[in-house]
């Protein structure tokens, strides 16, 4: 007997295909996760040129990769680090509920309120044109930002402890997603955005 809730909304926006399970890892497990990931996970604050001038990036990042994979995005290379046995964990329960197999990982940890992440798509050319993006989060709650490119209308989501937010189709053609900063006293936030990489979305699909 499955002792997690595979609870599927469908998020209905315009030109996108998005399913939101709430809770996907209970409480505990949750809670385990996060302790493991944050101890055993190689992170990394990478440096990002901003009108250039030379920042560091609000968070703390961690590649996994199934063949040696690297991504870039914002002209940053990622090497990918060994998968963990939590990430694999997290891995498979996802892939059942997606019916999809993921080949890589890219970790944010957001230390705090005064870490986030600016709007964005997730459409690397190495990602395919219809890229699948499964999003895992645990510790503290955040508002998943977006805004549609076109029609200008926006949505939220909150991404709580435990949660998984499933992403395919035309999503990252269309829409521009976030994180925001925050001025509140809160904790720290790990997400987890499975992806493929090299490899067509199609040739992944789990029947």
């Amino acid at each position: 007997m499955k002792k997690y809730d595979t609870q599927r909304i469908k998020v209905r926006l315009p030109d996108a295909t998005i399913s939101h399970f709430p809770a996907l890892f209970c409480q505990n497990e949750a809670d385990i996760l996060f302790n493991q990931l944050k101890t055993q996970l190689t992170w990394k604050q990478e440096d990002i040129k901003i009108f250039g001038k030379i920042c560091k990036l609000p968070r703390l990042t961690s590649w996994c990769s199934d063949k040696n994979e690297t991504y870039t995005f914002s002209g940053i290379v990622n090497r990918p680090s060994c998968w963990t046995a939590a990430a694999l964990k997290i891995k498979n329960r996802i892939e059942c509920q997606a019916h999809y197999s993921f080949n890589s990982m890219l970790a944010n940890l957001y230390r705090d309120g005064s870490d986030g992440i600016a709007w964005h798509s997730d459409n690397e050319p190495e990602l395919g044109s219809s890229p699948v993006i499964g999003s895992v989060s645990f510790g503290v709650s955040r508002p998943f930002k977006m805004r549609h490119k076109i029609l200008g209308k926006r949505h939220t989501i909150n991404l709580n402890h435990g949660s998984f937010l499933l992403m395919s189709g035309k999503t990252q053609s269309y829409w521009l997603h976030s994180i925001p900063r925050t001025k509140r006293a809160i904790g720290a936030r790990i997400n987890l955005t499975f992806r493929t990489v090299g490899i067509d979305s199609l040739e992944r699909t789990l029947t």
